[in-house]
């Protein structure tokens, strides 16, 4: 259930009740990380049981894949290329990997979607769902952008969530649904539904102020909150907890930087196939340490998995993946020193 979302529930009702009726409905879906933009796309999904529902997430992972992001949504539909004019077809099969040629002209793709996506209401109208918008890749924005435009009697219904204030698809000419914190009234029945112990009404306003009505910073703050603070009790509009468990994650990633850069240092003196492994093992795992105690202070102070703060922690787990993982270097070195018998000038470090 949604709490303080009355308005913006209405009007994902009214692009439903439009492709429904034979027409099409687009809208961009922008807010700050945390806003409740992944909420309503589940309640418009919840709501569409007579619709088809296509679905996409954008990834970090994914961004620089040409297409991939369209590719996701569009996968249970390549079956109806078949009736899309054969330059269509072959410009979609071609950005999709199923035949070889050079890169698509991005115009017959963004043609050929829109071609899909009339061929796939012939069955029902539809409902296209992306979250996390700011993570496509280019080529995908643009295509599902230029569809967008151009939707006017398909029965299809398109919805796309995005961070992004300044991106493709804000400045895409369609229409935009901003998706702000909750009001006073919807913050405290979010509190009131999922805290285990309602909190006292002074606790609630101070809450609020502290989030900006954010729906996910207000269930990650409070859950911090112990039955004395829930009370109110022992809360303070300064959240000095928050700062205390901050302080903390920063020490505790000190020790694991300073041995890293310690093996960093040796590995450069003594160059080595296996001081280079241990050395990135050991730096891959520092910087794992420290992103896991950077996230909970995000967290702990309402910047959450969706924020911009984020995105570097993100990159860190990625490149950690490069090369080989730290976890598995490790393995991989542990195993190696068994069968030699022999320590490197790393280890007494």
């Amino acid at each position: 259930m949604l709490y303080g979302r009355a308005a913006e529930c209405a009007v994902l009702d009214a692009a439903l009740d439009d492709a429904r009726r034979g027409r099409s409905r687009c809208l961009v879906l922008r807010g700050e990380p945390g806003v409740g933009k992944t909420a309503l796309l589940a309640y418009a999904a919840g709501q569409a049981a007579d619709l088809q529902v296509l679905k996409a997430t954008g990834t970090p992972a994914e961004a620089s894949l040409a297409f991939a992001g369209l590719h996701q949504l569009l996968r249970a539909e390549l079956g109806r290329m078949g009736g899309l004019p054969d330059v269509q077809a072959a410009a979609l099969a071609t950005a999709f990997g199923l035949a070889a040629g050079a890169a698509p002209d991005r115009f017959l793709v963004g043609v050929a979607v829109l071609g899909l996506l009339s061929e796939a209401v012939a069955d029902a109208p539809l409902l296209c769902v992306v979250d996390d918008a700011q993570w496509l890749d280019g080529e995908s924005v643009d295509a599902l952008a230029f569809a967008a435009r151009r939707l006017e009697a398909e029965s299809v219904a398109m919805l796309l969530a995005t961070t992004d204030a300044s991106g493709t698809l804000t400045n895409a000419d369609l229409p935009v649904l901003t998706v702000v914190g909750l009001d006073r009234a919807g913050s405290d029945a979010l509190l009131e539904a999922r805290c285990a112990r309602p909190p006292a009404p002074q606790v609630c306003a101070s809450l609020w102020r502290l989030t900006s009505g954010s729906p996910l910073a207000l269930l990650e703050v409070s859950a911090a909150l112990t039955a004395p603070q829930l009370s109110g009790a022992s809360f303070s509009t300064t959240p000095n907890w928050i700062q205390q468990d901050a302080m903390k994650s920063i020490i505790t990633s000190f020790s694991p930087q300073e041995t890293a850069v310690a093996v960093l240092d040796a590995a450069w003196l003594d160059p080595t196939p296996v001081t280079a492994a241990m050395a990135k093992a050991t730096a891959g795992r520092s910087a794992r340490i420290a992103a896991k105690h950077c996230q909970q202070v995000l967290a702990g102070i309402g910047f959450t998995t969706e924020h911009d703060l984020h995105r570097s922690l993100r990159r860190i787990w990625m490149l950690d993946q490069l090369f080989g993982s730290s976890a598995v270097l490790t393995k991989r070195l542990g195993q190696q020193l068994l069968a030699s018998r022999e320590l490197p000038p790393l280890l007494p470090l």
